[in-house]
């Protein structure tokens, strides 16, 4: 799953923490329990928390973040040609 993938879901597991970050599984794991403390909870989904709430955390958010890779896809097409 890419991550643009990710920012598409609305709440995000463990596993895809970790797999949009880059970082280790207890690192994931603190950062979901953190979004959970922060009102990142998801009714009736245990593991889940809101991708909103992780990326508020680490001090973005979902539209900056696909603008971003937007930029970066762009310039990698650039690097091709």
């Amino acid at each position: 799953m890419t991550k643009l993938d990710l920012l598409k879901k609305s709440s995000w597991t463990t596993n895809d923490i970790k797999a949009y970050l880059g970082c280790g599984r207890d690192t994931a794991t603190n950062i979901r329990n953190l979004a959970r403390q922060k009102g990142g909870s998801i009714p009736y989904l245990k593991y889940e928390v809101s991708v909103e709430t992780v990326l508020k955390l680490i001090g973005t958010t979902r539209l900056k973040e696909i603008e971003f890779l937007k930029v970066l896809e762009k310039g990698e097409m650039e690097d091709e040609n």
